[in-house]
């Protein structure tokens, strides 16, 4: 959840960290550091126009590997690895 960088494990916890999420400050490096703490080998993909996500995760987590994929044709060239 982008208002606690906790994993959310119920349906109450999903509605409450909803309501949260708009009343809240996002917890974005938190939240990406929790996630490269979890999830080690991981592959991060920014998915949409523009890579300024990508930039960020890659400052926030030294050493991540983030591919930004623009278009739905970067998107299935990525698939056919």
């Amino acid at each position: 959840a982008n208002a606690s960088a906790e994993p959310v494990r119920s349906r109450n916890g999903a509605v409450e960290s909803l309501v949260a999420q708009v009343t809240a400050p996002v917890r974005w490096v938190a939240s990406m550091q929790r996630l490269a703490e979890a999830h080690p080998t991981a592959r991060w993909l920014e998915i949409g126009p523009g890579s300024t996500l990508s930039g960020l995760i890659k400052r926030i987590v030294p050493g991540v590997t983030c591919t930004a994929l623009g278009t739905a044709g970067d998107v299935e060239k990525w698939l056919a690895q």
